[in-house]
């Protein structure tokens, strides 16, 4: 919702936007979107636009759900790094283990 504000703020139309509301992690995030992306016939290849740490997961779950991911990373703080990275590690893991 909030990037929907932003993106109508600097003039996207909003018909060009699809709204995601229901998922509650990246992998039902990734395979709601590609749920949308089938119904209204677009493209699969995405831009999956997360932290930088985050992108190599979301880009595997991207892949998983039928997409072909393009990476767009945010920049991440460095004194959160640490932190992010030793989450995101374990987060990696679950994905090997579990989803593939």
């Amino acid at each position: 919702e909030a990037i929907y504000r932003v993106l109508t703020s600097k003039g996207i139309a909003r018909d060009r936007i699809y709204l995601e509301d229901q998922s509650t992690d990246t992998y039902e995030n990734l395979q709601n979107a590609a749920k949308i992306i089938e119904e209204k016939h677009l493209s699969k290849n995405v831009a999956v636009a997360t932290n930088s740490f985050h992108i190599y997961r979301g880009e595997i779950f991207a892949r998983l759900s039928g997409l072909t991911p393009y990476a767009a990373p945010a920049p991440t703080y460095l004194i959160m790094f640490p932190g992010y990275w030793a989450r995101e590690i374990l987060a990696v893991w679950e994905a090997w283990v579990f989803y593939q």
